[in-house]
């Protein structure tokens, strides 16, 4: 009977420990992805910048764009550098195009249509004209650095272009002109 009693209360003790421990483990879990979250927010990347005379882009726009002269000669810039037409076979005349690094190119894309839609709307203001050019200016960036862990971060909010916009902005670029 005494070892009856001994066994019970042995069960007792060892599944009270369990229970604190699976606790302590759900609460480490739960906080698990706060820390992420945070660790993500404080993640800053850093590109060096190789533009000089851009202003004069032979393919430069009018300054009647939405966002401005120096916006048009990035983008063109951009389409330039980014855009690849290649001829498929000798002697045909059919192209294909290749767009080189496209999760940033398609993020900088819908940017861009966001942007679009504010100025449309009116409500585009000078800060969300310096944000679009900083943002142009890290995608031209990301072409010479190795920029994978910010194409996955652009890649997994994907869906949500204020995320995708604080994500250009996180970006610290160093010219090396300067």
């Amino acid at each position: 009977m005494k070892t009856l009693v001994l066994l019970i209360a042995f069960v007792a003790v060892c599944l009270r420990m369990d229970a604190q421990v699976l606790a302590k483990a759900d609460k480490e879990s739960s906080a698990q992805p706060r820390r992420e979250a945070a660790a993500a927010d404080a993640q800053q990347w850093e590109f060096s910048l190789a533009l000089k005379d851009y202003m004069e882009h032979a393919y430069a726009k009018s300054e009647g764009d939405v966002f401005g002269q120096e916006a048009a000669c990035l983008l063109a810039l951009m389409d330039e550098r980014y855009v690849r037409r290649v001829q498929v076979t000798g002697g045909d005349v059919a192209v294909s195009t290749q767009i080189q690094k496209p999760v940033v190119y398609n993020a900088l894309k819908k940017i861009e249509k966001h942007y679009r839609a504010r100025a449309k709307k009116g409500s585009l203001s000078e800060t969300d004209r310096s944000h679009f050019v900083h943002a142009l200016k890290v995608a031209i960036a990301c072409l010479e650095d190795d920029s994978r862990q910010f194409e996955e971060a652009l890649k997994a909010c994907k869906k949500n272009v204020e995320e995708q916009i604080r994500l250009f902005q996180k970006v610290k670029l160093n010219n090396i002109y300067e």
